[in-house]
C-alpha cells in the first residue's frame, strides 16, 4: 500500500467486536475511519394469533324505555299526629323493578324497594298528600298514584252529617183482611120450644068449664 501512496492504519480489536472492521478512505489520504459493520437483522416470520373479540362484547340489547305500571292499592296504614305509614301493591315491569318513591305534599320524603313506607311528619293542621311511584332498573319512573291523609284530630272532631230523608226501615207492612164471621154466630141457633113464649092471645073462660084440682070446692 505505501508503493501506492495510501497510508493504512490498522487497530486491533477484541474478538467481541470482531464485526468491526477498519475501512480505509481513498479520498482522503493519511486519514482513517472505522466504520461498523453490523449485519441486517432478518424479519420474523412469525404469525400472530387472530383476535377474536370476547362474549361479553356481543351486540347490546335494544335498550329499555318502558317505565313500570303504576302502584295499585295505595292505602293508610295509620295515621299519627306526627308519622303517616302508607302500603301499596307491587309494580309490575317488563325487566325489573329497583324501587320506589314516595312524596309527601310535593316533596320527596323517602326512597324504598318495600312496598310499605312511614313518612315522618311534625304536627299537623292540614292534609297531607302523600304519592308513590316506582322506577325500574334503567330508570324509568312509572306514573304516581296519590292518597290524602286528614290529621287524625280532625278526623275526630268531624260529626257525621244529620240525614236529610227518612231512614228507611226494613219492617214489612201489615196488611189487614177482614176475617170471616164464624158460621155457628152468623146462623140462627134453633130454641127450645119450651122456652118460647106464646103471644096468642088466651081463650075467653066464660061460658066453659075449667078443669078444677081435686078435693077443691065447688
Amino acid at each position: 500500500m505505501a508503493a501506492l501512496g495510501i497510508s493504512a492504519t490498522v487497530i486491533a480489536v477484541p474478538r467481541a467486536l470482531s464485526g468491526i472492521v477498519a475501512v480505509p478512505q481513498a479520498s482522503d489520504p493519511g486519514i482513517s475511519r472505522i466504520a461498523a459493520v453490523t449485519p441486517a437483522a432478518k424479519p420474523s416470520t412469525a404469525k400472530m394469533p387472530g383476535w377474536t373479540p370476547p362474549a361479553s362484547a356481543a351486540k347490546s340489547a335494544t335498550p329499555d324505555t318502558r317505565p313500570p305500571s303504576a302502584v295499585s292499592n295505595l292505602h293508610l296504614v295509620s295515621n299519627a299526629e306526627t308519622a303517616i305509614s302508607v302500603a301499596w301493591d307491587k309494580s309490575q315491569d317488563n325487566v325489573a323493578v329497583k324501587l320506589y318513591v314516595v312524596r309527601a305534599n310535593g316533596f320527596t320524603a323517602l326512597e324504598t324497594a318495600d312496598t310499605r313506607a312511614t313518612v315522618q311528619w311534625g304536627h299537623r293542621t292540614a292534609n297531607v298528600s302523600i304519592q308513590v311511584s316506582a322506577i325500574d332498573t334503567s330508570g324509568n319512573q312509572g306514573e304516581w298514584r296519590s292518597l290524602l291523609v286528614v290529621p287524625p284530630m280532625a278526623v275526630a272532631t268531624i260529626a257525621p252529617p244529620a240525614p236529610t230523608t227518612a231512614p228507611v226501615t226494613d219492617s214489612v207492612p201489615v196488611v189487614t183482611t177482614p176475617t170471616p164471621s164464624d158460621p155457628a154466630t152468623s146462623e140462627s141457633v134453633p130454641t127450645d120450644p119450651s122456652s118460647v113464649v106464646s103471644t096468642v092471645p088466651p081463650a075467653s073462660t066464660q061460658g066453659t068449664a075449667t078443669d078444677q084440682p081435686s078435693g077443691a070446692p065447688a
